[in-house]
């Protein structure tokens, strides 16, 4: 099954997702830099050598890119960061490196997917997460009126 997949590796942040393919076949390392957004992605990868697998790790900018890339039907799994490797003696850390070493520890099935939310679920964590951020802003805010008034 592996002799004829692209393992594709993400790095993806808000405003900007490095990507890098590696053809089975032909050992070929494509590399890929793309804006903020996922339809430029998903594009690209709909477009590399089939079947594709893809991973990226998970991170503040949500499942809307494995959503998207799940819908145009291309396979997309999510890990965790704190479960990838990482070896000790590379202390230069790129986006191109990062997504590099996704896909070829994808490719020899190093990487553990985690199960992405439905929508709603995460929709209400992120409402559960801004909630708790006001709390807190509303509670430091008492402790400085509270303390203002003592001077």
């Amino acid at each position: 099954m592996t002799g004829t997949m692209t393992w594709v590796g993400l790095d993806v942040h808000a405003r900007s997702t490095h990507g890098a393919a590696i053809d089975v076949v032909t050992g070929e390392l494509t590399r890929a830099r793309f804006g903020a957004g996922s339809a430029p992605v998903v594009a690209w990868l709909s477009g590399l050598q089939a079947p594709v697998r893809a991973v990226y790790e998970a991170g503040p900018t949500g499942f809307g890119l494995y959503r998207a890339a799940r819908a145009a039907g291309v396979e997309m799994a999510v890990v965790a960061p704190g479960k990838t490797a990482r070896p000790s003696g590379d202390r230069v850390k790129t986006d191109g490196k990062d997504a590099e070493l996704l896909a070829r520890l994808a490719m020899a099935g190093q990487l553990r997917a985690i199960a992405v939310p439905d929508g709603f679920i995460e929709s209400a964590r992120h409402l559960t997460r801004g909630r708790e951020q006001v709390r807190g802003d509303l509670l430091r805010s008492r402790h400085r009126v509270s303390k203002l008034l003592l001077s």
